[in-house]
């Protein structure tokens, strides 16, 4: 038996939609999972080229992917940060202090140039 039941305390997700009917709250399982046993786990399957490649090049899309997201978000928190200086008089701007860049704000912009900076 590859299924077995959650303990009661176990949080579950939350679900939009999921129990939208009677016959979702029916049917739909929240009380037991799967897992692999046997040939159905990953590490007792041989995999072939094709398939490391197949699941390097997912693993590649994915950082791709949170690496876009973080460079997107740096972006516009130096857009609005250049939005508020913009309205600052000089008293203001000797006064300066940022407010809508974050330590990972910072962060992502020291890793794109140190990146960037070994590409060249």
């Amino acid at each position: 038996m590859s299924y077995y039941k959650l303990p009661d305390d176990y949080p579950h997700p939350i679900c939009s939609g999921r129990y939208s009917s009677e016959i979702s709250r029916q049917t739909l399982n929240n009380k037991f999972c799967s897992i692999t046993c046997g040939s159905e786990n990953f590490k007792s399957k041989i995999k072939n080229l094709n398939e490391e490649n197949l699941f390097k090049n997912e693993d590649e899309m994915y950082k791709l992917d949170h690496e876009i997201l973080r460079l997107s978000k740096c972006i516009k928190d130096l857009y609005k940060e250049n939005a508020m200086v913009d309205k600052f008089s000089q008293e203001e701007l000797a006064q300066y202090q940022p407010k809508f860049l974050s330590k990972n704000t910072l962060a992502t912009i020291i890793d794109f140039y140190l990146s960037t900076n070994d590409i060249g």
